[in-house]
């Protein structure tokens, strides 16, 4: 009985020590001004999914603006073109985008979308989306 309660007493200490340590290592996570600054350009925002396919960029200005240009195809040969601008801003590690203006009106204006910025770096943007979708973009020369 003696041996079971040193042996707790042992682990308690070991899980204040780790805690405590853990405490103390220095974040990983990039702060929102790093991830604004690297975010700024243009990115691939191609994908394809099933019958469904869209081709295009988000471009992602210093000044806070940004555009989205994208075609989207499906059966039939059904072409749809849309652009999509506003305003974005990184807080508490999420990319904030709030829409100003969609032609065709696909998106309300004053819409706020959030996506969870998991990694960044100088080609690649890694976010998570509603519903736990992830989302893998490669950095675009911009023209």
């Amino acid at each position: 009985m003696k041996m079971r309660a040193f042996l707790i007493s042992i682990l308690a200490v070991a899980a204040i020590l780790v805690t405590g340590c853990a405490a103390r290592q220095p974040s990983t996570e990039l702060a929102d001004e790093e991830v604004a600054r690297l975010l700024v350009g243009k990115w691939d925002l191609s994908e394809k999914e099933g019958l469904r396919s869209t081709t295009g960029s988000d471009w992602f200005r210093a000044d806070g603006s940004f555009v989205s240009e994208a075609l989207f195809a499906s059966t039939g040969n059904r072409q749809m073109m849309a652009t999509v601008s506003g305003r974005w801003k990184v807080q508490d590690g999420n990319l904030v985008e709030t829409v100003e203006r969609a032609d065709p009106p696909l998106h309300d204006k004053g819409t706020v979308y959030r996506l969870r910025v998991i990694s960044i770096s100088a080609s690649q943007l890694v976010t998570e989306g509603a519903g736990g979708v992830i989302n893998t973009r490669k950095r675009l020369p911009e023209r």
